[in-house]
């Protein structure tokens, strides 16, 4: 079971949202493989390198989406000056702003956000929180964190956003497929694919039971059985 549970985990999917789960990080992987020799195993490497593969091309994205905005607006502001360049003044009383003539010489941390974040000290275990009621409190401490990292690191928050999302196991959507074969009956086989979706949403939600959206012939015959 550990081997096919280590051969699931270096996943380029899982071992992603692994990594972006700022309670384990790499950090996680290396204890796991400790035995395999750990930063110095092939899993680990590989895994790494899934990391590192999938956030260069988040990277590229961004770079590319963010030169074609600049492009455009290089061209608005183009045919701005180009429509009356005459009318292109310096402000008289730019000198009474405090920041006027101000340059910035503080030394900008060129560090790449994955080698910042990976370096970081990780969040502190999960313990479980329990109210008044004696219910488990809802654990949002990685949704805060990468809600407030996400704004100096876009990149990393756009694919937290991407692969921390992914569900651990495919029960969901294997309910979700059998909830709309007892939906499309041979009685009721031409509902619109937004009618099926909102009907399988309402009863996977609790809002809506199975016997609330039945044809009154089936539930006279389900009576009758």
């Amino acid at each position: 079971m550990e081997k096919y549970f280590k051969k699931t985990l270096i996943s380029r999917a899982l071992s992603v949202a692994t990594v972006l789960n700022p309670r384990y990080k790499l950090f996680y992987f290396n204890k796991l493989l400790e035995n395999e020799g750990g930063m110095q195993s092939i899993e680990y490497k590989r895994i790494e390198a899934h990391f590192k593969t999938t956030f260069n091309a988040y990277s590229r994205r961004r770079t590319e989406i963010r030169h074609g905005k600049q492009m455009a607006d290089m061209a608005d502001a183009e045919d701005l000056y180009a429509a009356d360049e005459s009318t292109i003044v310096e402000d008289p009383e730019a000198w009474m702003d405090p920041f006027y003539g101000f340059q910035n010489d503080r030394v900008i941390d060129d560090t790449p956000e994955d080698t910042r974040y990976i370096n970081e000290k990780l969040l502190p275990p999960y313990k479980e929180i329990k109210s008044n009621t004696g219910k488990a409190v809802t654990d949002t401490a990685i949704q805060e964190y990468w809600a407030r990292k996400g704004i100096e690191s876009e990149v990393l928050g756009q694919m937290a956003r991407d692969f921390i999302a992914i569900p651990a196991t495919s029960a969901p959507s294997e309910r979700g497929f059998s909830s709309g074969g007892d939906i499309i009956s041979r009685k009721r086989s031409r509902l619109s694919p937004a009618t099926l979706r909102w009907v399988i949403c309402l009863r996977d939600w609790g809002t809506l039971s199975a016997d609330d959206d039945m044809d009154d012939d089936e539930g006279h015959t389900a009576s009758a059985v």
